[in-house]
């Protein structure tokens, strides 16, 4: 399912309609945070490795898959619980993947709830930036060669876009910019990014890259443009909505996805793969 930005009209199935749980106590629980071993977030007030509490209104789980494997990583979660009262602000929260692994792994971002009732409907928006907004900038493409961009003439082409939107949403970006689910069918959807390393997507000069689902930009570095490869200001975070029945949204979570560089003490070089830092 997808809901389209212009109008903001949502293309769903039928659905059974649910009471709504009214009435909340002002107790705040937020956990945002990682397994062991695993440096936690700075919104974190309980560590979290994947499993959520029955209060839990609203989730947000990254895991990684190495290719051709089957065996499942939990890097890091966000979860926010009932009791927390609904002000309309987003919650941050950030997780870590150890950059050889992001690039070399498909990446799974499951949202969910655990309460129906209160988050009968969920969505799901990538984390996007527009590459160019010119007619002679070189981009990347999925022919692993790139090519010159028209984006000037034609601003809604996919090429004229990265992240791991291009990847969810394909071409029905910008038209649609959210996964859409409602949580009466199942209490999560997961969402795949295939490998970087399987893609080439950025990667086809020498310097390897994890433009595809790191999306670590500073925030005071996200208004300054960076010639053939990001337009300032248009990098938009990974998000998780939760809505109730009159399409209200009740919590938000905005994800920033990092690359994890090594720290030296393999005697490798710090910052192998190329990120936004």
């Amino acid at each position: 399912m997808f809901i389209r930005a212009p109008a903001e009209l949502i293309y769903m199935k039928k659905f059974i309609l649910f009471s709504i749980v009214a009435g909340f106590t002002t107790l705040t629980l937020i956990s945002c945070g990682s397994p062991p071993a695993k440096e936690q977030s700075q919104a974190s007030t309980t560590p979290n490795d994947g499993t959520f509490s029955d209060e839990t209104a609203l989730y947000f789980k990254v895991s990684s898959k190495w290719m051709a494997s089957d065996k499942i990583t939990t890097h890091g979660s966000c979860s926010i619980s009932s009791l927390t009262p609904s002000t309309g602000v987003p919650f941050e929260c950030e997780i870590k993947i150890p950059e050889g692994q992001m690039y070399h792994s498909d990446i799974d971002f499951t949202v969910g709830t655990k309460l129906n009732q209160l988050c009968p409907m969920i969505a799901f928006r990538p984390y996007v930036y527009r590459i160019s907004n010119r007619d002679d900038d070189y981009v990347p493409n999925l022919s692993e060669t790139g090519d010159f961009a028209t984006c000037a003439t034609t601003p809604n082409a996919i090429e004229c876009f990265g992240g791991a939107m291009t990847q969810v949403l394909g071409a029905s970006y910008p038209e649609f910019t959210f996964k859409f689910f409602m949580s009466a069918l199942g209490e999560s959807s997961a969402f795949t990014v295939p490998a970087e390393n399987g893609l080439r997507y950025y990667s086809s000069t020498p310097k390897k890259k994890n433009y595809m689902v790191s999306n670590n930009m500073l925030t005071a570095a996200r208004g300054t443009n960076i010639a053939g490869t990001y337009v300032a200001g248009s990098m938009l975070d990974y998000q998780a909505i939760c809505y109730d029945l009159w399409y209200h949204p009740v919590y938000t979570i905005n994800l920033r996805l990092s690359d994890e560089d090594s720290d030296g003490s393999d005697g490798g070089i710090l910052d192998e793969i190329q990120d936004w830092q």
